[in-house]
């Protein structure tokens, strides 16, 4: 776990915090929703799921006059987990002017990111992305329309 702090610049106070923490789940500890937005698809062998959460809490009354959100954005560098996979490459054959030409490709990995925003003033809203990458670099990533 990690824990920030947040102080308004003109008074030294600190005006809030935020908890973040990263560990491992196992498909069943979910929540159903989350489950849902995967489309229930057959779990792989080697999945692993990650999962990050930040909780922020701001105390209004401390808050800096004029100012009613934050705004955070967020960068996630896929370096330390591209460590992780297979070297492995595989094999893939063509059909090329009549000749079959062997050729080969490094093993990809699919990371499904799901993303669940709460302003606790409204439902929270959700987003998906499918990211396609070897060990080298993104393939592909594809933002998902949810129901």
């Amino acid at each position: 776990k990690w824990r920030r702090r947040y102080f308004d610049p003109s008074t030294a106070k600190q005006v809030g915090q935020k908890d973040e923490w990263l560990d491992y789940r196992n498909l069943s500890t979910l929540p159903e929703k989350i489950k849902k937005l995967r489309k229930k698809r057959v779990v792989q062998r080697e999945e692993q799921i990650l999962h990050y959460c930040s909780k922020v809490e701001m105390s209004t009354s401390r808050f800096m006059s004029g100012y009613e959100e934050t705004r955070e954005s967020m960068m996630i560098d896929l370096r330390p987990i591209t460590r992780l996979m297979d070297k492995g490459s595989n094999r893939i054959y063509r059909l090329n002017n009549g000749q079959v030409s062997r050729e080969s490709v490094e093993k990809r990995h699919l990371i499904n990111l799901i993303v669940r925003e709460d302003d606790h003033q409204h439902p929270p809203v959700y987003y998906r992305w499918k990211i396609v990458l070897n060990r080298s670099k993104i393939v592909d990533i594809e933002s998902i329309t949810l129901d």
